[in-house]
């Protein structure tokens, strides 16, 4: 399955998760995302996130720039290496 693989680099989760990935993180999520033989990593992208939205997480540009990425790719799975609600 084409995929999208989104490592997220902010201060706005560093009270949330208490924490930043570091890039030793971020290629263990590739590494694990590799492992799935279903996914076809067609990208990997680091965002850099200022403030977390409680209903998309990720604010309307960033959502419309996503959503334009992924159509353009046709990427069908989007892996975002980060604790979401259901609703996010």
């Amino acid at each position: 399955m084409r995929s999208l693989l989104l490592s997220l680099n902010n201060s706005a989760i560093n009270s949330f998760e208490d924490k930043r990935p570091s890039i030793g993180e971020a290629a263990e999520f590739f590494a694990l995302a590799s492992a799935l033989k279903t996914v076809v990593i067609i990208d990997a992208l680091v965002l850099n996130i200022t403030k977390v939205r409680a209903g998309t997480f990720f604010g309307k540009g960033k959502v419309i720039e996503l959503q334009a990425h992924i159509k353009s790719q046709n990427i069908k799975l989007v892996l975002i290496d980060t604790s979401l609600s259901p609703m996010q």
